[in-house]
């Protein structure tokens, strides 16, 4: 049998690794030796985000254009405050101090009281117009009536506490408002005149009670 001749092997010249590429030669690819200059990409990172944020989030810096000068967010709240953020601070202050109050004598509004109270309103409505359209029509939402009948009824469970009204009382505001009552029966309309009664001496209570309440309390005012 012939006998198979085993090949010879391929020699390699060391020298022609050089001519490689880095990867070949050393194990390592070249773009692991790359290093972005942070100090230079931070800027146009923070610059792109702005430009986001001005773009979908305009009315955060800018509420109106008038030929094409921007009314700024910042212009916008300074004069909100100087012509109205007195009477709003003692708003959010009195709030404040109410729900503190309410929490001490642990009063507390049930849904369920807020809604029964506020079908009541759009029962007195009487289907001349809607809830959504009365509320529409003085700017308010249904949220924000919720919120305004919760503090009502906090108030009048913090305040109303001993009130009465007498017949003669009511007797007189008959006399005085019987062309501006809603209802048309006769036991309709003295409980209105007696619900009507007990809001206006409540309110005048409150009015004590709230002043008493912010001369007790320590009330720190940064503007």
């Amino acid at each position: 049998m012939a006998k198979v001749k085993n090949a010879t092997k391929a020699k390699i010249n060391p020298n022609s690794l050089t001519h490689l590429p880095a990867r070949q030669a050393g194990g390592k690819n070249r773009l692991s030796k790359i290093r972005f200059p942070l100090n230079k990409v931070a800027p146009v990172l923070a610059i792109i985000t702005l430009l986001i944020l001005l773009y979908f989030k305009k009315s955060w810096f800018v509420v109106a254009w008038v030929n094409n000068r921007p009314i700024t967010r910042f212009e916008f709240n300074r004069q909100l405050e100087q012509q109205y953020g007195k009477n709003v601070l003692e708003s959010s202050i009195n709030q404040e101090l109410i729900n503190q109050e309410a929490k001490k004598q642990k009063v507390n509004i049930s849904d369920e009281e807020i809604q029964e109270n506020i079908e009541k309103i759009e029962k007195s409505l009487s289907g001349q117009i809607s809830l959504d359209d009365a509320l529409k029509a003085q700017g308010i939402t249904r949220e924000q009536l919720s919120n305004d009948m919760k503090l009502q009824l906090t108030i009048e469970k913090l305040v109303g506490q001993g009130i009465e009204i007498s017949d003669e009382e009511i007797t007189e505001y008959f006399k005085e408002n019987k062309e501006f009552l809603t209802a048309t029966e006769e036991g309709k309309q003295k409980e209105e005149a007696i619900n009507s009664l007990r809001q206006q001496k409540i309110s005048e209570k409150f009015q004590e009670w709230l002043e008493n309440l912010r001369n007790e309390v320590k009330i720190l005012r940064f503007i």
